[in-house]
């Protein structure tokens, strides 16, 4: 095993790139999130689970982020569940050495805009505010498990990382935000690296923060 560590664009089902990859037995592969088609492909979770637990199956190093596409359905729900102690949303994890900080999900206006005040302040009011028929077992709705959250920025806000890993993209991408840019300036992070948009670039915002866009099913070796 070397001490590589993987970055794989959002699959949407295609797994194929990184079982390839992962033959030269890297250290970790974080996962940008958007693991299947959600409801367009209700075997998705199915597969998923037989991609990780493949990648677990080589002793390599699992983690994810969520992206909007993992909890339209139960079995999606109930995979990140089963596989939670891999999941890196709102946390810093230590690998190789490198303190690297997770935040899935995507923006939703009618939680937040990903700036100004918030349209919901807690994961108490959101719950409070769901329909008790749309409630994850008493949790906030599957929708909502994969938005971003104003308190879960804030929280990752108070740490330090090296290395920020997001589904949604900054501000130097034309459909990024801005808040990225000013939690990965908080953070001291040198580097961000996202998903979703399903394209593959460098970039740098205006403070100097280097970003990397990773896209459909890609593999991209985090820089040591």
């Amino acid at each position: 095993m070397n001490s590589e560590i993987l970055v794989y664009g959002d699959p949407h089902g295609n797994w194929e790139p990184l079982f390839s990859a992962i033959e030269r037995a890297p250290k970790a592969v974080i996962v940008l999130g958007d693991f299947s088609d959600g409801k367009l492909d209700p075997a998705g979770a199915g597969r998923t689970r037989e991609a990780f637990n493949r990648i677990l199956d080589f002793g390599i190093d699992l983690r994810f982020i969520i992206g909007n596409h993992d909890a339209s359905l139960d079995s999606q729900v109930e995979l990140l569940e089963e596989f939670a102690d891999h999941r890196i949303d709102g946390k810093v994890v230590e690998i190789e050495g490198k303190r690297i900080a997770g935040l899935g999900g995507i923006i939703r206006g009618k939680l937040w805009r990903g700036d100004g005040e918030a349209l919901v302040s807690s994961e108490a009011e959101l719950i409070a505010m769901t329909p008790r028929v749309e409630r994850w077992k008493d949790g906030v709705s599957k929708k909502h498990m994969t938005t971003i959250k104003p308190w879960t920025v804030e929280a990752l806000r108070s740490q330090k990382a090296d290395v920020l890993i997001t589904h949604e993209a900054p501000s130097c991408h034309q459909h990024g935000f801005e808040f990225l840019d000013h939690l990965a300036s908080d953070m001291g992070v040198s580097l961000v690296v996202h998903g979703h948009h399903h394209k593959s670039y460098s970039g740098a915002l205006d403070n100097g923060i280097q970003v990397r866009g990773v896209g459909l099913a890609r593999v991209w070796t985090l820089p040591t």
